[in-house]
């Protein structure tokens, strides 16, 4: 099959615990688009998964105070992912 995924994170960045505190913030993207093959083998709990592709968007963004920071993010790269899971 094809796998389309998106994920993404916002991380607040400080080392001051009051509420009123300004956060620093970190806030990562990523979407991969490629094909996806899982197999389990007969009367089996296991599953194998292997997937690849290409990576559509990827942003990395940092804000601190005034400062917002956009150019830190990599390019878009090919990837492949291999993957067992144990079946309940």
């Amino acid at each position: 099959g094809v796998n389309v995924s998106l994920n993404g994170a916002q991380y607040g960045l400080s080392s001051d615990t009051r509420p009123s505190a300004d956060v620093n913030t970190l806030q990562l993207s990523n979407a991969t688009v490629g094909p996806q093959v899982r197999w389990t083998p007969a009367r089996s709990k296991w599953q194998l998964t292997a997937d690849g592709g290409i990576t559509v968007l990827r942003r990395l963004r940092y804000a601190a105070d005034d400062d917002v920071r956009t150019d830190l993010a990599p390019g878009n790269v090919p990837f492949v992912r291999l993957g067992v899971q144990r079946l309940f």
